[in-house]
């Protein structure tokens, strides 16, 4: 057993750190005030759930969007929005990363292009450092023995931890599927980890604030590590169809969208458009790929 850090992995943490490498996002507050981000917390999130099980959560907007901002927060009643206590989606996901790892790897790469921040500011590089804050947790963490295994090794192969602190090289994509596998079957208690974001953040005013990066957090802790990005290569047979960007996406890798094009519809005495349910056939190259009805769409 390690000493007490106060420092616990789970998955409010590591979504946490995951967001703070993202591109510009913006509160609920500032939203309604008309600001604009790149993204939103939801996005990362739903194609995190989504990543290798996808059908097992609610995507109700208002539902979900709260959901989000209670998980990120370490809470423990988030709702059933998200499917985190599901043993068949827990199930599904040790099998897409074991069995299907392939088309997993490609859809995280697909997140990690779409989200995350990989040029330098102010001096840093986000998605690096992230990778190195997470590390930080795994190392320090009291719900995690050194003999512990994750999935986080090149092509999702197994690495024991007191092998993955000390590794000189890290495949993000297989490093962030692999760590967020281990939290989905080993680290159920989301609440442990208030005391590990008070940590991360210098300070925040309000639940739903963005909050201020703590620099002092997990800093200079493997700075000699290299962070390996993923290449975009062909997509594999079945593509994910849930790219918010498409403009920004390699001409071949876009799922083609026919059907319905679902519109916000303006409801009496609603402050935010509510969402009708779609009909889509996804087709790729002329290829058919899937049909799916009644998926939300978020709008950008």
């Amino acid at each position: 057993m390690q000493g007490k850090s106060g420092i616990i992995l789970c998955g409010g943490v590591f979504f946490t750190l995951l967001v703070e490498a993202s591109k510009e996002r913006i509160s609920k507050r500032d939203g309604r005030k008309g600001k604009k981000g790149d993204v939103k917390d939801e996005y990362i999130m739903h194609d995190l759930v989504d990543l290798c099980a996808e059908g097992f959560a609610s995507f109700d907007q208002e539902k979900f969007s709260d959901s989000v901002s209670k998980y990120k927060n370490c809470g423990s009643n988030y709702g059933d929005s998200m499917p985190f206590h599901n043993g068949d989606y827990k199930d599904y996901v040790y099998d897409a990363i074991t069995e299907g790892k392939s088309r997993s790897l490609y859809l995280m790469n697909e997140l990690i292009r779409k989200y995350l921040v990989r040029g330098k500011m102010d001096g840093t590089e986000p998605t690096a450092l992230m990778v190195r804050k997470i590390m930080y947790v795994i190392r320090h963490a009291d719900n995690v023995e050194p003999n512990d295994e994750f999935y986080a090794d090149k092509n999702c192969g197994l690495i024991k931890q007191r092998d993955l602190i000390k590794t000189d090289t890290v495949d993000i994509a297989p490093f962030l599927l692999g760590v967020w596998n281990y939290i989905l079957q080993n680290c159920p208690d989301n609440k442990s980890g208030k005391d590990t974001l008070k940590k991360i953040y210098l300070k925040k005013e309000a639940a739903n604030d963005l909050g201020e990066y703590n620099p002092a957090f997990g800093a200079g802790f493997r700075n000699d590590l290299k962070v390996n990005y993923p290449k975009y290569e062909e997509a594999p047979a079945r593509p994910a169809p849930r790219l918010y960007d498409n403009a920004a996406t390699p001409e071949d890798d876009i799922p083609v969208i026919d059907g319905e094009v679902v519109e916000p519809v303006d409801m009496p005495g609603s402050e935010e458009p509510k969402f009708k349910e779609k009909y889509q056939n996804f087709t790729n190259n002329g290829v058919f790929i899937d049909t799916h009805i009644g998926d939300i769409h978020f709008g950008g």
